[in-house]
């Protein structure tokens, strides 16, 4: 959502509501702060450059500066859990690569099939295959836990929805007069792009809620898509 805000923020020109906006922003990214999630950081950093380079090279400078100040502005708490990504003496870490390990090991039996949906047919299946980790309620990595559930047939799908949807946004967003749709496709993109490197560490589906989010967030680029080639079909 953060990447949404800030395609907003962009587009808005009177002071007012660029106010409004920033601190919209500034509370989002307090909170994400505060979750102490190392994937969701890498994320947001991921989908900030993104937009950055595709919105406007010149920010994507300004975004760097702000990464150089980070480790003199942010508390040691939020640094040290940051450096200490990649560390599998940290006790999250080794957990989680336990965790894969294991579901790795289920995958090789039930990548064509799947297992069904639902954290209720991993939590059956996975202590077969357990290593360290014998209790875990899904794989930690979204790509894994699709195949998992869904087998080869349903991850393919997923990964083609994808690219279909970031090259279709991403190319029409250069073809629009409008700035508001260019600033959301390019929002929702990479708002989805930084989304899908979490699910790198983390099954980022597990919460219905957050999966709900993920949908809304592709269906609002799609909207500004469809408003995007609408407008270039009137002015032909």
């Amino acid at each position: 959502m953060i990447p949404l805000a800030l395609g907003v923020l962009w587009y808005r020109k009177k002071l007012p509501y660029k106010v409004i906006y920033v601190g919209i922003l500034g509370i989002m990214g307090i909170c994400m702060l505060l979750t102490f999630s190392r994937g969701a950081w890498l994320g947001l950093i991921v989908a900030l450059v993104g937009f950055f380079v595709v919105r406007d090279k010149r920010l994507f400078i300004l975004f760097l500066v702000a990464l150089l100040v980070m480790p003199f502005a942010l508390p040691d708490s939020v640094m040290h859990r940051f450096t200490s990504i990649g560390d599998l003496s940290d006790t999250s870490s080794s957990y989680r690569m336990s965790i894969l390990i294991g579901s790795l090991r289920m995958a090789g039996d039930y990548w064509l099939s799947g297992i069904g949906l639902g954290s209720q047919s991993f939590e059956a299946i996975y202590p077969k295959y357990s290593l360290a980790a014998a209790y875990a309620d899904h794989s930690h990595n979204i790509y894994l836990q699709v195949i998992l559930e869904m087998g080869a047939a349903g991850a393919l799908v997923f990964m083609l929805i994808i690219l279909v949807f970031a090259r279709a946004t991403l190319a029409q967003q250069g073809k629009t007069k409008d700035r508001f749709l260019s600033s959301i496709m390019i929002a929702s993109c990479t708002g989805v792009g930084g989304y899908l490197v979490q699910g790198l560490v983390e099954n980022i589906w597990y919460n219905y809620r957050v999966l709900h989010i993920f949908w809304v967030v592709v269906a609002v680029g799609l909207c500004a898509l469809r408003l995007a080639r609408d407008e270039v079909k009137t002015d032909a």
